[in-house]
């Protein structure tokens, strides 16, 4: 922690940054959640790279445009498991406010990305959670949260060579009569970027006065249940979609 006070003061920027950005990252390094990242995070101390670790830790990923998106990778400000999975969370919360004593369900789609670290910001001779993972790998820990917390999810099945896009997503919603989904996609960002955006039972994106109050939703979580797809398949909740669909 010392280190990483001295690290960030040499930086020119406002204290308030450096505050957030050393208490996140002392969560990061404490917590058993991260261990699998402490290779890295260890490597990236030792490296003083203080520039680069305040700008992964000073803020949490902005949830705007209908979810959050950006480079993934390591911290509060990237796109990974873990800030994917509070999205998540606070999507279940604002479901639930919206409606209220309903039956919930959400269809989840994802695109063909695969995190490679083309940009070369991490050591490839220590273990990383995040090297390879795909867009599918991060819906099914989309799935795992909501399957936790009851909700029925709809998505391709595991031995599909298939990808749903976008439009498609919106029929499936509406032909399914879910009452959300979410499309794991960066769209046009660089291929190392993913997200997670939600759309609502008419197949489209939120608009105000909705959108809000799922950013305020989004914005109250802080930890959440992140169990793996094993256990989301088990619940009995995860259905497949079936190809006259496609």
């Amino acid at each position: 922690v010392y280190a990483l006070a001295q690290g960030f003061a040499a930086l020119r920027v406002a204290d308030r940054f450096k505050e957030s950005a050393q208490d996140n990252l002392a969560r990061w390094l404490e917590d058993p959640l991260f261990a699998p990242y402490r290779p890295q995070l260890d490597w990236l101390i030792d490296q003083q790279q203080w520039s680069p670790l305040l700008d992964r830790f000073y803020r949490m990923l902005p949830f705007g445009t209908g979810g959050r998106r950006g480079p993934v990778g390591i911290g509060v400000n990237r796109f990974n498991a873990w800030t994917l999975a509070l999205s998540v969370q606070g999507h279940i919360a604002y479901l639930h406010e919206r409606f209220p004593d309903q039956p919930l369900s959400v269809v989840i789609a994802y695109d063909v990305r695969v995190f490679n670290d083309l940009r070369g910001l991490y050591n490839p001779a220590l273990p990383s959670p995040l090297l390879g993972m795909t867009s599918r790998d991060f819906a099914h820990v989309a799935a795992g949260v909501y399957t936790a917390n009851g909700i029925q999810v709809w998505m391709l099945p595991e031995a599909t060579t298939t990808y749903m896009s976008t439009p498609e997503l919106s029929f499936a919603i509406r032909y399914l009569k879910a009452t959300s989904g979410l499309n794991i996609s960066a769209s046009h960002n660089h291929p190392d970027d993913n997200g997670g955006k939600f759309y609502n039972e008419r197949g489209g994106q939120e608009v105000p006065p909705h959108d809000e109050a799922m950013v305020r939703q989004v914005e109250r979580v802080t930890s959440v249940e992140m169990p793996d797809f094993a256990t989301a398949k088990a619940t009995g909740l995860i259905s497949w979609i079936d190809p006259d669909v496609h």
